[in-house]
């Protein structure tokens, strides 16, 4: 899994750097792909327990894409938009 991680995120890096999405127009539909990907299951999860005592657990559906997203912001160092 850490390969596959590693092979997408210098995908992303090389398309945000030289590729299709090295504009910011066009890199901006990822990006708010991306966040949708993480704020989505979180809401989802916290409407069907928002008043129980697994309310807290709304982190557990984003985890997966935290991690992909860190993994992205580390090869990306410096680099910004």
């Amino acid at each position: 899994m850490g390969i596959f991680f590693l092979m997408a995120g210098t995908e992303i890096k090389r398309e945000l750097v030289a590729g299709e999405l090295s504009s910011f127009k066009k890199a901006v539909l990822l990006f708010g792909a991306a966040l949708g990907g993480m704020v989505a299951p979180a809401l989802i999860f916290l409407m069907f327990n928002l008043h129980s005592g697994y309310q807290n657990g709304w982190s557990i559906p984003t985890a997966t894409d935290i991690a992909f997203s860190l993994a992205i912001a580390s090869l990306l160092g410096k680099w910004s938009l």
